[in-house]
C-alpha cells in the first residue's frame, strides 16, 4: 500500500472514530436532558400536591376549630362541661336538666329536646324517669365510649306504657357524679346528640 493510500485510510479512520464519539456524546446529553426533564417533571408534581396537602391540612384545621363555632358551653359543677348548639337553652331544677328550644321558659315534655339528671349513686332518679316515673330499661345496643369519658347508645324502653328506643348520652366524672341524658325528642338526630358528648369535659378537681 502506497503511503498516499495509508494516509488516507487513517484518515478516514480518525473521522469515523470522531463520528462514533460524537454520536456517544450526543446520546449522553440527549439522556441527561431526558434525565433532567424528567426529575423537573417530579418536581413539579411534588410541590403541587405538597400545596394541596397544605391548602387540605388547613381547610381540615379551620372546620375542626370552628366545629363548636357559637356553641354555649354548659357548666354542670358537679361534673363537668359540654356543649350546646347556640339556639337551644340550659334549664336545672335541682338534679333535673333540660336541654330546649331558646324560647322555652318552662319546660315540658312536649318541648324538651333533651332531658338529664346528675347522678351520685346507681339509686339516683335515671333521665328517662323525669317525665314518667315508671318507665322502664328493656335492652341496650352496643354504645361507643368517647375518650372524654362520655358514653352514647340507643336504649330500648317503656315510656307511658310504650316500647321506645331513645339516645342516651352518659357523662362521667372523675368522681362517683355522672350526667345521665335521654334524647327525648326523636327529631334530634343521632349525630347531634355525639356531637354534644363529644364536646364534654370532665372537671379536675383544680376546676372545682
Amino acid at each position: 500500500m502506497s503511503k498516499e493510500n495509508k494516509n488516507k485510510n487513517d484518515g478516514q479512520n480518525r473521522c469515523r472514530r470522531c463520528h462514533i464519539r460524537t454520536q456517544k456524546k450526543d446520546r449522553f446529553i440527549k439522556r441527561d436532558m431526558e434525565i433532567y426533564t424528567i426529575k423537573k417533571f417530579l418536581i413539579v408534581i411534588a410541590i403541587i400536591l405538597a400545596v394541596v396537602i397544605l391548602i387540605l391540612c388547613a381547610s381540615c384545621t379551620v372546620s375542626y376549630l370552628n366545629r363548636y363555632k357559637d356553641w354555649q358551653e354548659i357548666d354542670v359543677p358537679e361534673v363537668g362541661r359540654f356543649k350546646i348548639p347556640p339556639d337551644w337553652a340550659y334549664h336545672r331544677d335541682g338534679n333535673r336538666i333540660y336541654l330546649t328550644d331558646k324560647s322555652v321558659t318552662t319546660p315540658t315534655q312536649e318541648n324538651t329536646y333533651i332531658v338529664g339528671t346528675v347522678k351520685f349513686t346507681m339509686n339516683d332518679e335515671e333521665a328517662c324517669q323525669v317525665f314518667d316515673s315508671n318507665a322502664k330499661y328493656v335492652d341496650t345496643n352496643s354504645g361507643i365510649v368517647l375518650s372524654n369519658s362520655a358514653y352514647i347508645r340507643k336504649i330500648e324502653y317503656i315510656i307511658h306504657e310504650k316500647l321506645c328506643t331513645k339516645v342516651s348520652v352518659e357523662m362521667w366524672a372523675s368522681s362517683d357524679a355522672e350526667i345521665d341524658m335521654l334524647v327525648w325528642d326523636d327529631s334530634i338526630e343521632y349525630e347531634l346528640a355525639k356531637k354534644i358528648a363529644k364536646s364534654y369535659a370532665m372537671h379536675l378537681k383544680e376546676d372545682k
